[in-house]
């Protein structure tokens, strides 16, 4: 309900003077059956008017209106005593419309300035009404009774502000909350693609190294070949060496942020049992098995798995620490299968820690790293799998192998 007010008042834009009319027609509807004098009719005609003007202004000025038609209010009840005639209860709802426009629309400064000015108005006008009036012409019970409608109106008001703040503050930390994810999740990329590319440099370059010193061979022996030959190994040699300074030119960029990750040696799949020894050292119980004969593979996926195995690790230890760690390595035709199994943590109930890993994955750079080695692998020709076994945690990727070369036959 709050909700709905809330939105409405946003649309209200200017719409003072008809939101004033309406909470003026009441008490002329109600005017007859209350007191049908003439007298009673003017002042009643004489408040409309002068409440559609003061009121009016409750949208852009809250303040002023309340104040303005609760001393107009007044100044008619006043006369109205004077002369002995009854008017609508209804006439409050003016004033308890602008009270509400001044809790709901302005700040809690103007809230209270606004208590206190009916407060201030209310006490004169009862004093006043106590001095003129006769015995039965005097306020009593029914001031009490028009006091609880406006202070329900201004704390109606001031609810409905509370909770158009709470929304904007909800919307603002929502919204910082988004722009922290797609920060941290274009910062996991751009760095994921600048060690792929760091690495595969590494590895062309260690290619490229060999084409110009082959070159350089042939240029050795230039009184061996045709002349057409060694100016070919000429510009084969040339244009290894500018391809060769041009690469790391471009390793000396990704690494000039000075991250040591970056400018460590590129790590292999031979080097998964340091890996493993590193990480026994830090703590982590860690187990390896190895099935079938090893085959050859391509550097980009000898790469990608040492980086599987060191996230899988990772993870381990960010989200599960001191729970045991399976590596496997299974060597299948024409493939590679890589899995890393992380039990539960040993120090926490599958209760609290199925929820540990839920607020895990709601903070801004969950899943980045997996979402980098997603990306790695698929630029190796492999497939990822992640998902939980029971209360185990499962990476399995699989990787293409080159197929055996055939043994040569004897001659």
């Amino acid at each position: 309900m709050v909700r709905v007010v809330t939105l409405s008042l946003a649309r209200l834009g200017r719409s003072g003077p008809a939101i004033a009319a309406a909470s003026v027609a009441p008490a002329l509807l109600d005017q007859g059956s209350v007191d049908g004098a003439r007298a009673a009719w003017v002042l009643v005609l004489v408040w409309a008017v002068l409440a559609l003007g003061t009121a009016s202004m409750m949208i852009v000025r809250p303040v002023a209106a309340t104040i303005s038609t609760l001393v107009v209010l007044g100044a008619v009840e006043l006369t109205a005593s004077a002369v002995q005639v009854e008017l609508s209860f209804l006439d409050l709802l003016p004033v308890a419309a602008c009270l509400f426009m001044t809790g709901a629309l302005g700040t809690r400064r103007n809230a209270v300035w606004a208590a206190a000015g009916v407060a201030v108005v209310v006490a004169s006008g009862t004093v006043v009404n106590r001095l003129t009036a006769t015995a039965e012409w005097r306020g009593g019970p029914d001031v009490l009774a028009g006091l609880l409608v406006m202070a329900l109106a201004l704390v109606a008001g001031s609810a409905v502000r509370a909770q158009r703040e709470a929304a904007e503050v909800s919307q603002q930390r929502y919204d910082l909350e988004r722009r922290q994810r797609l920060l941290a999740e274009r910062e996991a990329s751009a760095r994921e693609r600048a060690r792929i590319a760091r690495e595969m440099h590494d590895l062309v370059a260690h290619s490229v190294t060999l084409l110009v010193v082959n070159a350089e061979t042939l240029r050795a022996r230039r009184a061996e070949i045709p002349a057409w030959a060694a100016a070919q190994a000429d510009a084969m040699a040339e244009a290894g060496r500018r391809a060769t300074e041009e690469m790391r030119e471009m390793l000396t960029v990704l690494r000039s942020d000075g991250d040591p990750e970056l400018t460590q040696p590129v790590r292999q799949l031979e080097d998964v049992p340091t890996l493993l020894d590193e990480a026994r050292r830090a703590g982590t119980s860690v187990g390896f098995a190895e099935q079938g004969s090893a085959a050859p593979i391509s550097l980009a996926a000898s790469l990608c798995a040492y980086r599987v195995v060191q996230e899988g690790l990772s993870n381990a230890r960010r989200h599960r620490p001191g729970a045991e760690v399976s590596v496997s390595v299974c060597w299948r035709p024409g493939s590679l299968e890589l899995t890393v199994v992380t039990g539960p943590s040993p120090d926490q109930s599958d209760e609290n820690d199925e929820k540990d890993e839920k607020d895990e994955n709601d903070r801004p750079s969950a899943g980045l790293g997996l979402a980098g080695l997603r990306e790695r692998v698929v630029e190796a020709g492999g497939t990822a799998t992640v998902g939980t076994d029971g209360h185990s945690h499962r990476l399995q990727v699989v990787l293409p192998t080159r197929p055996r070369p055939a043994p040569r036959e004897a001659r």
